[in-house]
């Protein structure tokens, strides 16, 4: 296993040699997400639109 040494100036910050990585504004933290609950409730809607969906092609659900 290699370990790479980094250039740090007098402040003992790395050197401009490397990018250092930036966050970004499209981050999302765990303080913007939406609760689990709006997340099951999604799930479980999409689920069961496609079992309707599913019924209704293949004859199971006759109307």
């Amino acid at each position: 296993m290699q370990f790479k040494l980094m250039k740090t100036d007098e402040n003992n910050t790395p050197s401009n040699s490397e990018p250092t990585p930036q966050q970004r504004d499209s981050v999302l933290t765990p303080e913007q997400t939406p609760p689990w609950s709006w997340g099951i409730t999604l799930v479980l809607v999409a689920v069961v639109s496609l079992l309707i969906f599913a019924g209704f092609y293949f004859g199971i659900i006759n109307v």
